[in-house]
């Protein structure tokens, strides 16, 4: 299988985006979830198992590519990384169209998926795909749990040692992935000349983007703290899956909104 011209992306592409589809229904007429969770979460519990397999398939795959090959800025793409951008490209343009159908789309979510897409045609178009494949592999770092934290907030397990230990790890391996390593990559990659216009500003848009989301998670680290501080003077500890029944007695217990960190 080639996938060298424009013709060949462009099919791959077509391609993925049905499969990423066809996956989706699959997921969707065989995972049965409790009708008392409302149709708005379970399509959202729904598109999330199908994000998660993206995450890990980015995350593994490109990893084992850049462990193994060690590839440069300036070098031109080769077949594993078109397949992995083209397949992540899929997957965003799938994801960007359900999430719109079944209203689960926001601002956040558009911009993000706007700039990962501009970032990999402009990767495609300029055979330079190096930057983008770095960026892939930080981003998915934290993937699983941030999608995971969600699944348990849905069935009602957000005041549980398991969502604190997902939400603690999302926001560990966040702000060491994109604070750290992304913050390193922006550095090292717009300022080499082989670099495209387009893919500088992508780079420094998504990560522009990464640091307003830490900006939320400092505050929600702060949070919980407090939170811990309270139940410890309390004396009150959390169960692994389900609510302690002296919960009712913090200050905070059910009163928590939804953040704005995916």
């Amino acid at each position: 299988m080639r996938i060298e011209t424009f013709e060949e992306k462009a099919t791959f592409l077509a391609g993925a985006v049905a499969a990423w589809t066809v996956f989706f229904l699959f997921v969707n007429y065989n995972l049965e979830l409790p009708s008392k969770l409302g149709k708005r979460k379970i399509d959202d519990l729904k598109n999330r198992v199908v994000s998660i397999v993206h995450g890990l398939f980015a995350l593994v795959v490109s990893g084992y590519h850049i462990y193994r090959d060690n590839p440069q800025y300036e070098e031109s793409a080769t077949k594993i990384q078109h397949i992995i951008l083209l397949t992540s490209s899929a997957y965003f343009i799938y994801d960007f169209v359900a999430c719109a159908i079944y209203g689960l789309a926001d601002m956040g979510l558009v911009l993000h998926h706007t700039l990962c897409l501009l970032g990999i045609g402009a990767c495609e178009l300029s055979n330079n795909a190096t930057t983008a494949l770095l960026g892939l592999f930080l981003a998915e770092v934290s993937n699983f749990p941030m999608h995971f934290r969600v699944v348990l907030r849905t069935l009602k397990m957000r005041y549980t040692k398991l969502y604190e230990l997902a939400e603690c790890a999302y926001i560990v391996l966040y702000i060491i992935a994109r604070g750290i390593f992304i913050t390193l990559l922006v550095l090292t990659a717009t300022p080499v000349s082989s670099t495209p216009i387009l893919i500088r500003f992508t780079c420094v848009g998504l990560w522009v983007q990464s640091l307003y989301f830490i900006y939320e998670m400092s505050g929600i680290l702060k949070r919980k703290i407090k939170h811990y501080k309270e139940r410890s003077q309390k004396g009150i500890s959390l169960n692994w899956f389900d609510d302690n029944a002296k919960l009712v007695e913090l200050s905070y217990y059910k009163t928590e909104g939804k953040d704005k960190i995916f």
